[in-house]
């Protein structure tokens, strides 16, 4: 999922349905910020297992 320009009514769950593959969803929050370099921390494309759940440190 990329959400380019994201604001604060972005947020909510998105979905992926794939017709070959098991359905994924996720949960995203979009917050207000002074800079979007330091709410991207490493690793930023981590492949997470589905129902699983990942934090970004900040």
């Amino acid at each position: 999922l990329r959400i380019t320009h994201a604001k604060p009514s972005d947020s909510g769950n998105y979905s992926c349905v794939p017709t070959v593959a098991e359905r994924a969803s996720v949960n995203v929050h979009v917050i207000n910020g002074k800079s979007v370099r330091n709410a991207i921390t490493d690793p930023c494309d981590k492949i997470i297992p589905v129902h699983a759940s990942i934090t970004y440190p900040t």
